[in-house]
């Protein structure tokens, strides 16, 4: 059974992982796949999906701001995760919010739906983490939803990162609209849902009013919008500063936690998740946990297991999917991915975390 690796020590590490989850590796794996953390959560992914097969391969690219949330889902928080996917975060998070503390999760597409159901179950959450079958937006209705192959890239635009499979109806809700969210005040959010961040902001402006400490993840990437959509994001992150949030960058951004002033520095820091924190309190909060995740203190917070104690697990995978990938016939793989500096690589990392570094 896989698990779960942090961001490796040498950059070509991701580029081993992106060479081997090709179509051809691909299309020898199960649908599903069970993977499981040093925590003892365990998830079933979807193979299929670029982020579920490259997890069997023991990598996620954004366990840093994974890891910032869960140090910050402290019991009994009350946690919103839009975009939950098969529920890595709604998962992660819902086992360290306590019985009392709840997290919300909506995820449209019917696949990671069906996933996300099955994690809550697989890992004992059913009374903490709440499945919702729909999609976040400015409005409530009736919207379509382009799924794309790789269900990660699905959203209610093409993102042009995978290719469409279908467009499907899905339900649309307004998160300011929903009676059990206005019980109590939100402390955590998270919205990934490929460039519509702003409609998920429109809607829940009352939501986020009246959690005077909620922080707030959202990825905001280059890769999910166009020249409008990224102004138009902008504009209401500057909103939110004059109003007296504060704007950080996340791990993407290479300098974690940098305070996000003007609209130019917003805009460069568009490369993958930032943050929201709404008060003096929160944004402490949220500086706490990032410079601890960047320092690597308290391990015990992180669900990933250091990379000497993964590679000692996963190094056989990789070496037999270079042997897989070196016997496909007909296999094209970039200059990038050339098999000799990739099988050099496994070598490398081998040797590092077998010695004393």
């Amino acid at each position: 059974m896989p698990r779960m690796l942090r961001d490796g020590p040498d950059p070509g590490f991701a580029v081993l992982v992106n060479a081997l989850v090709t179509e051809d590796v691909e299309r020898r794996r199960d649908k599903t796949c069970l993977v499981a953390l040093r925590s003892g959560a365990k998830l079933l992914v979807d193979t299929r999906d670029r982020f579920g097969l490259m997890m069997t391969y023991g990598w996620v690219g954004e366990t840093g701001d994974l890891n910032v949330l869960c140090r910050l889902a402290r019991p009994p928080a009350r946690v919103v995760d839009v975009g939950a996917n098969f529920g890595l975060y709604s998962i992660l998070m819902g086992r360290r919010v306590g019985p009392r503390g709840r997290v919300f999760a909506f995820e449209p597409v019917p696949g990671m739906f069906d996933l996300l159901v099955r994690n809550i179950e697989l890992n004992d959450l059913g009374g903490i983490v709440a499945a919702n079958s729909c999609c976040v937006a400015g409005s409530a209705g009736e919207r379509d939803f382009f799924v794309a192959k790789s269900a990660s890239f699905s959203g209610l635009h093409n993102t042009g990162r995978s290719p469409i499979e279908k467009v499907v109806k899905v339900p649309a809700v307004a998160l300011d609209e929903i009676e059990l969210l206005a019980e109590a005040p939100i402390d955590l959010m998270k919205i990934d849902v490929e460039g519509a961040e702003l409609e998920v902001f429109s809607g829940a402006a009352r939501l986020i009013e009246r959690s005077p400490e909620i922080i707030i993840q959202f990825e905001a990437s280059h890769k999910n919008m166009g020249a409008d959509a990224e102004r138009d994001l902008t504009q209401c992150l500057t909103s939110f500063a004059a109003r007296g949030f504060v704007v950080r960058s996340g791990f993407a951004d290479g300098e974690p936690g940098r305070v996000l002033r003007t609209a130019e520095e917003m805009q460069k820091a568009m490369v993958g998740n930032l943050y929201l924190a709404s008060s003096e309190a929160s944004n402490r909060r949220l500086l706490e946990a990032i410079e601890a995740e960047r320092m690597r203190e308290d391990n015990a917070l992180s669900e990933t297991p250091s990379d000497r104690d993964i590679l000692s697990v996963i190094l056989p995978r990789y070496r037999n999917a270079i042997a897989d990938l070196r016997d496909t016939k007909g296999l094209q793989l970039s200059p990038l991915h050339n098999l000799v500096p990739l099988h050099n690589l496994v070598r490398r990392l081998a040797k590092f975390f077998s010695g004393s570094a």
